[in-house]
């Protein structure tokens, strides 16, 4: 039986390997430890020593080993039974949010990334099914959730999505992209997609070129665009989030950060996916504009599933280091 057969992630079976490296530590660390306490007490060592013997130590060591082999096991996220029924209509989708301090423009109040965050609130019932990453991203990218169909845990990390949660400034829609390709390149299968949510200031270029790419590994790639032609001065706050003035730039000048269409709409052409200006509903237009073409599954080509199993080992893992530490070494006084 292939290793294929049994776990649903075979590949990462070589962190077995690590048990008979760490088995044979321990073993050398509990003579070295006997032979040090024999040269300091000769004879006279076993009845100084503070533990129960070496049949106890020899117990926890084994069980440590045991609960570390079965968290490993759960990483391989072992299965068996009845294959089981995908949620119909689900994919795999990376949603990417812009941080970048120009989200934080008051056009439209109470500010661009507050109006991000309340349209994938108010988006969430329809994303029922889908399993979907949040990827944070200003001048470069961060992974802040792995895709999951657990999207109340998702919204509350998309709640701390704020500047500070990217180190370096600037808007790098490419950084964005590869970053939802990386996400999606982990997948089992299915439909893949990113939407990409920012005011458009592709300041390091390059977000069509890396859109294309994704385009040719079978990632569809979309954008909505947020903000106003206008534009609206950057807010500058002080460091309990209040507000001391407006972002300035070298010529000391206020900046005004304004909504650039052109270059989302050139990431979404080159992405195969669409472009959805600012608006109540733009999220959701967007994404029904993409059920049309037949980026979510149907009933005609959902598939059977095999159903992973990693929670048993981990939990008997769990129980394990509680028996483990449970024998203590220390005499009871």
């Amino acid at each position: 039986m292939s290793l294929e057969a049994v776990f649903l992630r075979p590949a990462a079976w070589p962190l077995l390997l690590l048990l008979p490296l760490l088995w044979y530590f321990l073993r050398r660390l509990d003579r070295a430890r006997s032979a040090r306490l024999l040269a300091v007490a000769g004879p006279r060592a076993p009845f100084l020593a503070a533990d129960l013997g070496p049949r106890r130590r020899a117990w926890r060591r084994r069980l440590a080993l045991l609960a570390l082999a079965l968290g490993m096991i759960a990483i391989l996220e072992p299965t068996w039974g009845e294959a089981v029924a995908l949620e119909e209509g689900g994919r795999d989708l990376v949603i990417a949010l812009d941080v970048s301090r120009s989200m934080l423009a008051r056009d439209p109040a109470p500010s661009r990334l507050e109006l991000a965050r309340d349209q994938l609130r108010d988006h969430g019932p329809s994303l029922r099914g889908d399993r979907v990453a949040l990827v944070a991203f200003a001048g470069e990218a961060r992974l802040m959730a792995p895709l999951t169909r657990d999207l109340e845990s998702l919204f509350e990390i998309l709640d701390r999505c704020d500047p500070l949660a990217v180190a370096v400034g600037g808007t790098d829609l490419a950084a964005a992209v590869e970053a939802g390709v990386r996400v999606l390149d982990r997948a089992r299968g299915g439909r893949r997609s990113i939407v990409i949510l920012t005011d458009g200031e592709d300041l390091e270029g390059g977000g069509a070129r890396a859109a294309a790419r994704a385009r040719e590994q079978g990632v569809v790639v979309h954008a909505l665009g947020l903000g106003s032609r206008l534009g609206a001065k950057i807010p500058d706050l002080g460091p309990e989030g209040e507000q001391v003035g407006h972002l300035r730039g070298p010529d000391g000048e206020e900046v005004v950060s304004r909504l650039e269409p052109e270059s989302l709409v050139a990431v979404a052409t080159a992405g195969g996916g669409e472009y959805r200006g600012p608006g109540d509903g733009a999220i959701a237009a967007l994404l029904a504009g993409e059920e049309r073409r037949g980026a979510r599954g149907t009933s005609a080509d959902s598939e059977k599933g095999r159903p992973s199993r990693y929670r048993w080992p981990l939990l008997t893992a769990f129980v394990l280091l509680v028996v483990e530490l449970a024998l203590t070494d220390r005499r009871r006084r």
